[in-house]
């Protein structure tokens, strides 16, 4: 089962600009069964895995860029997502979000 998860939060005080997904990070590898990625992508909205395929509870990282429309001057940012499972729920998260969560492998 996928969950969406969309970068919000973000403001600009000199008006408009857009958000683009520009990586999503998992703290554990990508699993080889299923052969499908953990996390996909559409537009500002990203869907994450919300079962855990390893063990202790999985943290995502969503990176994104912020670009203004009108000086097309853009940052950079990350936000954070963990899915704890019911047998792991309030410990750790396993490690730092280093794995390409889009990959199949």
């Amino acid at each position: 089962m996928f969950l969406p998860e969309s970068v919000i939060g973000v403001s600009d005080p000199g008006g408009t600009f857009s958000i683009n997904v520009t990586s999503i990070e998992q703290s554990q590898p990508v699993q080889r069964f299923p052969r499908c990625p953990n996390a996909i992508v559409f537009g500002t909205t990203t869907f994450v895995r919300a079962t855990n395929q390893g063990s202790g509870n999985l943290l995502y990282s969503i990176g994104f860029k912020a670009t203004d429309h009108i000086s097309g001057a853009s940052c950079p940012g990350a936000v954070p997502v963990c899915v704890e499972t019911s047998v792991n729920r309030g410990k750790p998260r396993s490690g730092l979000p280093k794995f390409d969560a889009t990959r199949r492998e």
